[in-house]
């Protein structure tokens, strides 16, 4: 949620598990209704993190979209874990604006976490998440 309650837009995901390859993939579509960040709206991409870990095994992102409020992606994501190890993860997904070229500063437009559960796997075809806990 945004500091004044609002929602900060949404993410359009799919998550599902291969049993034939032994792999969680996660594709992430698009997002809608991203909140503006300047004068020249946002270069949103998405950053994924399943947690508990924080390495760089558990980590991926999208590429930079320039200037869109609703960015279409259409990536997909392979993690190399097993079914059981897959349901006790949790995905942490942030959508973040790329400042500038030359600086590595990143601006949070808003953040969501979900636990992976079997349900979320094997039912979430084209499953929107809202983008909460924005913070400015």
């Amino acid at each position: 949620m945004g500091e004044n309650g609002s929602v900060a837009g949404q993410v359009k995901l799919t998550i599902a598990y291969s049993l034939e390859e032994s792999r969680l993939c996660i594709t992430v579509h698009s997002c809608r209704a991203l909140a503006s960040c300047s004068k020249d709206g946002a270069d949103p991409y998405v950053s994924l993190l399943l947690l508990p870990d924080k390495k760089g095994a558990s980590k991926r992102k999208t590429a930079t979209k320039k200037r869109d409020l609703n960015p279409e992606f259409n990536e997909r994501f392979d993690f190399e874990f097993s079914l059981e190890e897959s349901t006790q993860r949790r995905l942490d997904l942030s959508v973040k604006n790329n400042v500038s070229f030359m600086s590595r500063e990143r601006e949070l437009i808003g953040k969501v976490t979900s636990a992976l559960t079997m349900r979320t796997q094997f039912f979430a075809k084209n499953h929107q998440k809202e983008i909460a806990d924005m913070t400015s």
